[in-house]
């Protein structure tokens, strides 16, 4: 196994990801986790092309989704680790959940737990 040096991230850095989902039944993933490029290859050539094919997958969306992660993320800033928030198609919060368990929380118009 290869160990791979990690610069320390910073709010809103563009990261490419890779997602791995659970499905479980039900309207929605029960699980998910993403893992950045970086932990599986050193190549900036590699990285640099994910990346812009996420922005130019982006353009297709109704709403930049970079934007709409940075919204989340200063909504709900003591969301934790593993934590995470459901969206709509419309990109408004619907529940929180950690990303490990089947079932969330549901959220009111204003983000906050019932």
């Amino acid at each position: 196994m290869q160990f791979f040096h990690v610069n320390k991230s910073r709010f809103f850095e563009k990261i490419p990801c890779s997602c791995f989902f659970c499905y479980e039944g039900g309207k929605y993933h029960s699980s998910f986790q993403s893992y950045p490029l970086y932990w599986g290859t050193m190549d900036q050539q590699e990285i640099g092309e994910a990346l812009r094919q996420v922005e130019e997958d982006n353009r297709e969306n109704s709403k930049d989704e970079w934007e709409v992660l940075k919204e989340i993320a200063q909504k709900f800033p003591d969301l934790g680790n593993g934590n995470m928030i459901l969206l709509d198609e419309n990109y408004v919060p619907f529940g929180k959940k950690n990303y490990m368990d089947s079932n969330y929380q549901a959220l009111n118009q204003q983000g906050e737990p019932f």
